[in-house]
């Protein structure tokens, strides 16, 4: 009877220290949410008592993040304009433009994210020299998952946007995308020509018959005992347009490296403070994102005698950490020129026809964003082309821009998925949204344009797409 009664007794007293237990994880918790108690205990027991509500919430989360839903929020952004009470034109569901006397008939080629075949995704809508939708092509990294070998290489789609975006003379394109894993080019019927792996970003620009794009990782290592030193393994990347072959590569590292006495360079590094010491060599830690590349523009050989101090070929390269332009000289590495603390958390400088470097300027948090001249002759030149408090133009991150030869400058606020082109004599002659059609209030993100000139290309060349 008692060798019964050992197993009913080990029970019960289990039991009632479990309850004694739960009591007490109850009042902790208790006392933490009254603020009565910031003890370790009563911090413990509020966090045990938010466990079963804690895994509910994970699950939830993971549930969203695996859903249509979330792939479509993360290509949203806010909208502050309603293009139907507007007045505007509908090209596509949920693409609407304006179109003022004015507007340079051209190609557009639109680089964002759009409702296609009933979804949003990464796209590239076309419009024509009559304001047409010509073509809309869906992007995506299918054609990687032959092109690599690790699929870690490949990365998971909800995260991709597409971001860089330019055009070759045959209307072909390249493209690159933010959280993706390739540059590629596509043909004029949305089919990929090539795809080359790499943690490629930002931008991808075509000039003199080389791809210039950014990209992550992949350089000749530079070993300088500093700690997570990987951060300098970002730079920018030349490609033949034909192959999708490497033919040149240049990472922050090696400009570091070459440059020792611009101490810019090294502002994102922390160095230990050593009272007692005296080293000979600082190889401190790298802050987070601490460069943060996201352009690298060649000088065209046309405009090259606009630029007497420089060279055709030279990198006009844009850091947003370090709120700096410089121009690079791609052969020996050795910075010719920059300009720091012009611009806050800028984007897409431009060699500007008339010898000046445009540049977006964000102003990342002051409400408004500008598009600015800067004279590489002139020592701290900074001049205003356009005030986003004109129109509200104001987008925090992103944002590409255009000032074409005519004076027309195009503007991409990202972040209100807008793109608005201003004439000479400052009208807005021409507008883009592309809209949520299922939330009025979210329009999708545009992040890049290319303009090509009416009689470049032939209509005919878009003719294997049903519109």
């Amino acid at each position: 009877m008692l060798d019964r009664l050992v197993p009913v007794r080990t029970l019960v007293l289990v039991a009632l220290l479990l309850s004694i237990v739960a009591v007490m994880i109850g009042w902790g918790a208790t006392l933490v949410a009254r603020e009565e108690s910031r003890s370790r205990w009563a911090q413990f027991s509020f966090i045990i008592a938010q466990f079963p509500e804690d895994v509910v919430d994970v699950v939830s989360e993971l549930r969203y993040l695996l859903s249509p839903k979330a792939q479509e929020d993360l290509l949203s952004v806010p909208a502050d304009v309603d293009p139907v009470a507007e007045g505007m034109r509908e090209l596509a569901e949920g693409l609407y433009i304006n179109v003022e006397n004015g507007a340079q008939r051209g190609w557009r080629y639109v680089g964002g994210a759009f409702r296609v075949d009933g979804h949003a995704q990464s796209a590239v809508a076309v419009i024509s020299p009559d304001f047409e939708l010509a073509a809309l092509w869906g992007v995506e990294e299918s054609g990687l998952r032959k092109a690599v070998t690790n699929p870690e290489d490949y990365g998971a789609d909800y995260r991709k946007v597409l971001h860089g975006l330019d055009v070759l003379p045959d209307g072909t394109y390249a493209v690159t995308m933010d959280n993706g894993n390739s540059l590629q080019r596509y043909d004029t019927c949305g089919k990929p020509i090539w795809v080359r792996p790499g943690r490629f970003h930002h931008n991808v620009t075509y000039t003199d018959g080389v791809l210039w794009a950014l990209r992550d990782f992949g350089f000749a290592p530079v070993n300088d005992g500093g700690e997570n030193s990987h951060w300098g393994q970002t730079g920018a990347v030349a490609v033949d347009p034909e192959t999708g072959r490497e033919v040149a590569a240049i990472s922050f590292d090696q400009i570091r490296q070459a440059n020792p006495d611009i101490s810019l360079i090294d502002l994102p590094r922390v160095h230990a403070d050593a009272p007692s010491e005296n080293p000979m060599r600082m190889t401190g830690r790298y802050m987070h994102d601490p460069y943060h590349l996201n352009d690298a523009e060649p000088l065209p050989a046309s405009l090259a005698d606009r630029f007497p101090a420089f060279e055709a070929g030279d990198l006009l390269i844009s850091s947003r950490t370090l709120n700096t332009v410089m121009i690079v000289d791609p052969a020996s590495r050795i910075v010719k020129w920059y300009a720091t603390g012009m611009t806050n958390r800028q984007h897409d400088p431009d060699w500007g026809s008339d010898g000046v470097i445009t540049v977006f300027d964000n102003r990342m948090g002051r409400g408004t964003s500008e598009i600015i001249a800067m004279d590489p002759a002139e020592p701290m030149s900074r001049a205003v082309l356009y005030d986003g408090a004109e129109s509200g133009f104001y987008t925090f991150i992103r944002g590409k821009h255009e000032l074409r030869e005519d004076g027309t400058l195009a503007v991409i606020s990202a972040q209100q998925g807008r793109l608005f082109e201003v004439s000479p004599e400052g009208r807005t002659v021409f507008e883009l949204y592309s809209t949520d059609p299922d939330d009025p209030d979210r329009n999708f993100v545009i992040t890049s344009m290319a303009f090509v000139p009416e009689d470049e290309l032939n209509k005919e060349i878009f003719q294997c797409n049903d519109l």
